[in-house]
């Protein structure tokens, strides 16, 4: 109390022989998540009327620090903590929604990805490159995008601190780039990667001054007001988690030095941490209260520190309001090596000459991620010349092959391992590899190579070769075994629109070949050999905004497919026509419950000869099917129905077609879902006398489901019926599907 009464006096005195006031400085420790209640502090210092006059901080201090240097009240910094989806930001993974479209399902195939270097396979890093955090902070300090000398060309002097990896020595920042520095500082070990920035790697400021007083009074301060939100030695840990473990050892490296800084204020103020932690994102809105009754609880001394200012003082700046929209004049690209600038500027979705909202820039950034070519994409934006530059700045990830691995069981075509290479930029650059190969005893194969530009045209190739065993029944009856061989290669052009669809358009060479080597089938029907070989002059439209790929809660999925085909066998004259879609609805109806519906229909026009694989085939409940096998509860995967039965269906199939379903998902807790369906189809050889029953017939059947999303895919087993037959069926699945 003592040495309070002497600091006041002395201050006291400054004021009293000065002509101006005496300045205020600010302090702010680091913390993660706990330096929300910086925001609560400085609400209460605003609202007695005590101006900030110099300010700044360590992580999570310096990025409030920042802020309210260059005009964000509290207010808005209560805003952006409370409603930022913490969880998204601190996910380095892209959300599905911005993955390009021909990786959306492959993206979920895979238990295992490992980097290809020349040194050999290597997990890939894990940490958070910080990507979603910094691109905040570039949209909060618009204006103040380029080099700058903190302490003069801010509205209130700012300072804050990072580490240099390599030396371990502090960085103090008095000018810079504000987003990038403000990122430096906040390079938190346990939750982000260090940030490569003033041609060093910098990591959290907090490793060697959490707290820097020592250069908020290199800037000419009279009172300094400390915020320090660790508390190495106030709690203790009952439940040591690698996180809680991690942040306390952290701590010690600067607890002494910062009890030495804390000397150098004023007036301390430590806020209760103790139901808090470094990621506790979730409960920002009580951690900025902690920050308002610490306030209170030491009003006296606030107050006496605004009876030295002579009473309550205007704000030192004010409040920010920054454009909503902007006018893109030239975009500029960095950090480009193996990557082409025009994928960048295709996936941003934007060209030079828009008016932009800030938003449209977030979402270009997150598309340019998603392209899963670069570990980082921020942005800045400045003028130059009488223009405005919006700068993209890209990290390339290391690594431009990939190896993955997926596993799988499923009733249909049983254990399967899947073998993938994946590969950006290797072959030329901009280019999109992936090879998978399917080993088991229903083999299967997938190249596709292709240049892809986003929503510019992009050229691309793939080639796909399955071969598989399903059931072939005739008359009601299972004779054995069949077998599909299918290849298929095609070269088109491809646009990507918005991440959620796909367009191509193209060639194709497409072989089909049906047989069967078992001698019970051969003693009956002969030798069982069918073959189609065709080419396609095709369209292909996907649009896919579903949330995830199996159990999606919201989101559609629509697949249109267009094709004139010539026959290379002259199964057929003429030039038939032939176009199927598949659309797919998932509409949230509460928290836990999604009602989904389908909808599939096939049209041929031109010739009655069309085969496999232009015919509809229905039967099975998995989603791996291709060709038109299309899943229809109460009827097995199968080829065909040589012969209508006349007392069991099986399942068949037809030149045309429309089918139905719909389900009723039930989320009853995480990951763990209960499903009932119902679905019908319609098989039509003539399409122009569709209701004649002597052309047609109908199916329909219903399934119960049990589910669960684990880290090795889903898993479900499914019991289904139809309503022709009696007998239930049974379906399981364990693993990713491909």
């Amino acid at each position: 109390m003592k040495r309070a009464c002497l600091i006041f006096s002395l201050l006291f005195s400054i004021c009293t022989f000065a002509q101006d006031r005496p300045k205020i400085g600010i302090v702010l420790s680091g913390g993660g998540a706990k330096g929300f209640a910086h925001i609560g502090v400085l609400e209460v210092l605003d609202s007695l009327g005590i101006p900030v006059d110099a300010i700044g901080g360590t992580s999570m201090g310096s990025i409030i620090g920042g802020l309210y240097a260059i005009g964000h009240t509290p207010e808005d910094l209560s805003q952006i903590a409370t409603t930022t989806e913490w969880d998204f930001v601190t996910n380095p993974r892209p959300e599905r929604k911005y993955l390009a479209p021909y990786e959306k399902n492959s993206d979920e195939r895979y238990v295992l990805t490992l980097d290809v270097t020349e040194e050999g396979l290597q997990i890939p890093g894990g940490l958070n490159p910080g990507e979603r955090i910094l691109n905040i902070l570039s949209r909060e300090t618009i204006g103040y995008h380029d080099p700058l000398d903190f302490r003069k060309d801010l509205p209130i002097p700012f300072v804050c601190v990072a580490t240099e990896l390599n030396t371990g020595r502090e960085k103090v920042m008095y000018e810079g780039i504000l987003p990038l520095c403000l990122r430096s500082s906040m390079s938190i070990p346990s939750l982000f990667s260090p940030f490569y920035y003033d041609d060093t790697y910098l990591i959290d400021g907090g490793t060697v001054n959490n707290f820097p007083a020592d250069h908020l009074r290199e800037l000419g301060v009279d009172i300094l007001i400390g915020v320090d939100v660790q508390t190495t030695f106030k709690d203790s840990i009952a439940d040591p988690t690698f996180l809680k473990v991690l942040e306390k050892t952290g701590m010690y490296m600067n607890a002494f030095t910062t009890k030495e800084r804390e000397s150098l204020c004023d007036l301390i103020l430590n806020p209760d941490m103790n139901d808090f932690g470094v990621t506790t994102f979730d409960k920002a809105a009580e951690i900025i209260e902690s920050g308002r009754r610490v306030a209170r609880a030491n009003m006296d001394e606030l107050l006496r520190i605004r009876e030295l200012l002579g009473g309550p003082q205007p704000r030192t700046v004010r409040r920010r309001l920054p454009p909503n929209r902007i006018r893109i004049d030239e975009i500029r690209v960095k950090g480009l090596a193996n990557a082409s600038r025009r994928n960048v500027i295709g996936n941003l979705g934007f060209s030079e000459g828009d008016t932009v909202s800030f938003d449209d820039i977030e979402q270009g950034m997150l598309k340019i991620h998603g392209t899963n070519q670069f570990s980082l994409a921020n942005y800045l934006t400045y003028p130059f010349n009488g223009k405005t530059v919006l700068e993209v700045r890209v990290l390339e990830k290391p690594s431009g092959v990939k190896a993955r691995v997926g596993i799988r069981y499923d009733s249909d075509f049983e254990s399967a391992a899947l073998l993938n290479l994946t590969s950006r930029n290797e072959i030329f650059t901009g280019s999109y590899m992936s090879l998978d190969l399917g080993i088991s005893a229903n083999p299967r194969a997938n190249i596709v190579v292709m240049k892809d530009n986003g929503v510019l045209p992009g050229l691309g190739g793939d080639f796909r070769y399955w071969n598989y065993q399903s059931d072939f029944h005739y008359g009601g009856v299972n004779f054995g075994e069949m077998r599909t061989e299918d290849i298929r290669a095609r070269l088109f052009l491809t646009s990507s629109i918005a991440k959620s669809t796909a367009i191509k358009l193209g060639v194709a060479y497409h072989n089909t070949s049906q047989y069967s080597d078992g001698a019970f089938i051969q003693s009956i029907f002969g030798e069982v050999r069918l073959r189609s070989e065709n080419v396609e002059l095709f369209l292909n439209s996907e649009i896919d905004i579903r949330n995830r790929n199996t159990y999606a809660t919201k989101g559609i999925l629509m697949e249109l497919n267009v094709m004139f085909i010539g026959s290379l066998n002259e199964l057929y004259g003429g030039l038939p026509f032939s176009t199927d879609i598949n659309f797919e609805s998932n509409i949230p109806l509460s928290k836990d419950w999604t009602f989904r519906s389908n909808l599939y229909g096939l049209v041929n026009i031109g010739s009655s000869e069309i085969t496999p694989p232009y015919i509809v085939n229905y039967g099975g409940v998995g989603k791996n099917y291709i060709n038109n096998n299309v899943p229809l509860y109460g009827y097995s995967f199968a080829y065909g129905n040589f012969g209508y039965a006349t007392s069991t269906f099986d399942p068949v199939y037809g030149l045309n077609s429309a089918m139905v379903g719909f389900e009723l998902q039930y989320e009853i807790f995480k990951n763990n879902f209960v499903l009932g369906g119902i679905n019908g189809a319609a098989i039509i050889d003539d399409i122009y006398t569709p209701f004649d029953k002597q052309s047609s017939l109908l199916l329909t059947g219903f399934k119960f489901e049990y589910g669960i999303n684990t880290f090795i895919g889903p898993i479900s087993a499914i019991l289904h019926k139809s309503f022709e037959s009696s007998g239930m069926m049974a379906y399981l699945n364990i693993g990713y599907w491909f």
